[in-house]
């Protein structure tokens, strides 16, 4: 599996342990990731297993993604250009926004 964005494949490089290609086991087995210094996450939908999230200064317009996020427990977003933030509410599991 290919991850197109940069600073997400490297913070996934990190987590997995190894370059590109990654799995769908890899991928979805992520539970926290912090991703900074971006505009698109659109691929962050791949975690399905993600149980924590960090953005950091990235120009992004809405969360959208968070919707296919079932085990999302955490989010924290500081520095970015957010204006929706809607899609939170389809995570059942969410008890912290920072």
């Amino acid at each position: 599996m290919r991850i197109q964005n940069r600073e997400l494949r490297k913070e996934i490089e990190t987590i997995a342990g190894h370059e590109v290609p990654f799995s769908a086991e890899d991928i979805a087995g992520i539970q926290r990731i912090t991703v900074s210094n971006t505009a698109e996450l659109s691929e962050l939908e791949l975690c399905k297993g993600l149980k924590r999230l960090t953005i950091l200064s990235c120009d992004i317009d809405s969360l959208d993604f968070v919707a296919s996020m079932p085990k999302l427990e955490s989010i924290g977003v500081k520095g970015c250009t957010l204006r929706d933030v809607s899609q939170i509410v389809k995570c059942s599991n969410i008890v912290m926004v920072d």
